[in-house]
């Protein structure tokens, strides 16, 4: 048996050859006049979905069931095009919400990953993977791995939300029954269920009815094609309850992939609906039918049967890119430049069960909780944990630094979770990147008096950082396209503040900005690190909204800073 990967890219179905396939028939052959180009997917072998754009990587897993049709040379005439190669494919283990990193699948099947590129626009050939890859593919799968935005999801189960706010934080269509989100790769589906038919919205054998979008007949548009292809999509599927107080979130569910549509009803409307083939014909009544989707949930849900309010949230500050807690340091004087400690080891093992025991004492008894609390034992090991935290994010973003092939997106990973990196001017994030219409911070940050700084963040890897210019030395030229970069979008920020200040809620009157960029060990004019940061120091005082920074004076005051905490 082989195994195959499968890409579908994150946008509408029916713009791609794919359109007019069932959810579980895929068209594995990629035939263009007189190339033929197929992969012979065979009943039993292993597929690995993989989801292209923003927030994307390996969803789910699965087997071929079947093949529909195997692929045929066409015949002689060159009108008529050759048999495709259709399988039918089911996935039997869904991560759709916690995609494993698409670096991670450069760093194990590169050659494959190129393979996909596509040659022609819609074309998504399947490419053979190893046995070790899909062994990794397996295993990753089924651990807990941390997701960054926009793939992560910060809404806990039960949470109730404004319509407007969820519109404005992913995007999408504010009042329709069906919603793809535009900066996230998600589908909302609202039903609503009132509390009093919670009961009669579940099928004997456990599936979750929820009513689609009316149509005039039974055939799917595209809101409905959404929530019956969401697998194929590899996008997850999200479930509100609507309500004149909100929207409660109830939970991810996957669509039955054997049976999407429970049944059709009537939903007792009609629509007027001229003629399809001739504009003369007179207008038409059609009732309108729906179709009842039946999905099944993928974790927790919501109770659908009345309880206790949750209180409403405001989506602006609770999607939170989160912390990074893997990697330690050793205790004592933690620093970069110290050996990472192996938690299994034999010197670390009592501290182990030490902590374990304290972890299951006060799991048990709330009060005991309570009580170890209010110690100065706690506030210690709160501030030791916090510092091996810090100390490790900046060895890991060395490491990136150090690393010449690392790319920008590597490193912004790392920034988006240890924003104090940029000093303790700075509250958290903004939870939204996009404020105009054409650009994006890289991290937008948020002050303590609710004003905004962005960070524009750049390479570290830039030979011409500094240049020469009659025996003195000059910012280089990247640094001058990254300056005039941020003056732009401030400018425009300038320009739509009060819009942003009234739909956003964020104050970006007289914005100020942060230039992240290069490293002085990859300068090649000669100049020393001591004339480097001369140099950008001279640069910033001639500007008054933008610093220019590189990225061993970011690691260095984060060093300091911590360094002063500590003593």
């Amino acid at each position: 048996m082989a195994q195959w990967l499968l890409t579908t890219g994150d946008t509408r179905l029916h713009r791609s050859q794919q359109a007019g396939l069932a959810g579980k028939t895929w068209m594995t052959s990629d035939c263009f006049g007189d190339a033929h180009v197929f992969a012979p997917l065979a009943e039993g072998d292993g597929v690995a979905l993989r989801r292209a754009g923003r927030g994307g990587g390996i969803v789910a897993h699965g087997r071929v069931e079947a093949v529909v049709s195997a692929h045929g040379d066409p015949p002689e005439s060159r009108f008529e095009r050759c048999t495709p190669h259709q399988v039918t494919v089911v996935f039997d283990e869904l991560f759709l919400g916690r995609p494993i990193d698409r670096e991670w699948l450069r760093a194990s099947t590169a050659p494959a990953s190129y393979t996909f590129a596509s040659t022609r626009r819609g074309s998504r050939r399947p490419v053979e993977i190893s046995n070790e890859a899909w062994r990794a593919i397996v295993r990753l799968a089924l651990e807990n791995r941390e997701i960054w935005w926009p793939a992560r999801w910060d809404i806990p189960v039960g949470t109730v939300v404004s319509r407007t706010d969820l519109y404005l934080v992913f995007g999408g269509q504010k009042t329709a029954t069906v919603s793809d989100s535009e900066s996230t790769p998600n589908t909302f589906i609202f039903t609503t269920l009132s509390p009093a038919d919670a009961g009669s919205s579940w099928s004997d054998d456990g599936a979750f009815l929820v009513t689609g979008v009316a149509e005039t007949d039974m055939s799917f548009s595209y809101a409905n094609d959404a929530v019956a292809k969401h697998v194929r999509r590899g996008r997850p599927l999200r479930v509100f309850r609507s309500s004149r107080g909100g929207c409660t979130y109830l939970g991810e569910f996957v669509v039955d992939q054997a049976k999407p549509v429970e049944r059709w009803v009537m939903t007792g409307r009609e629509r007027v609906v001229a003629a399809r083939y001739s504009r003369r014909s007179p207008r038409q009544r059609q009732e309108l039918r729906a179709p009842i989707f039946r999905l099944f949930p993928l974790g927790p849900i919501a109770p659908l049967q009345p309880g206790p309010a949750r209180r409403q949230q405001r989506l602006r500050v609770s999607v939170d890119l989160g912390r990074h807690t893997a990697g330690t340091a050793p205790d004592g004087a933690p620093g970069p430049e110290q050996p990472a400690g192996d938690p299994q080891s034999a010197g670390t093992a009592p501290v182990t069960a030490a902590v374990e025991k304290l972890l299951a004492v006060l799991r048990r008894d709330p009060a005991a909780a309570d009580a170890f609390a209010e110690t100065d034992a706690a506030a210690l090991l709160a501030d030791l944990l916090e510092r091996r935290v810090r100390w490790a994010a900046i060895a890991e973003l060395r490491d990136l630094i150090d690393d010449p092939r690392s790319r920008e997106n590597a490193i912004q990973r790392v920034l988006e979770r240890n924003t104090w990196m940029f000093g303790g001017f700075y509250i958290g994030k903004a939870a939204r990147r996009k404020l105009t219409l054409r650009e994006q911070l890289d991290i937008p940050l948020i002050r303590a008096d609710g004003s905004l700084h962005g960070v524009e963040l750049k390479t570290a890897r830039i030979d011409d950082l500094v240049v020469e210019h009659r025996n003195r030395l000059i910012v280089g030229p990247l640094v001058n396209e990254a300056v005039g970069q941020v003056i732009n979008y401030l400018d425009r920020l300038d320009q739509q503040q009060a819009v942003i200040q009234s739909d956003l809620k964020v104050d970006c009157r007289r914005a100020a900005m942060t230039v992240v960029i290069g490293h002085p060990r990859y300068v090649t004019c000669g100049a020393s690190a001591a004339e480097v940061a001369e140099t950008i120091r001279t640069y910033n005082t001639h500007l008054t909204r933008v610093q220019v920074m590189t990225y061993k004076d970011l690691i260095d005051s984060a060093e300091r800073a911590l360094r002063l905490a500590q003593a």
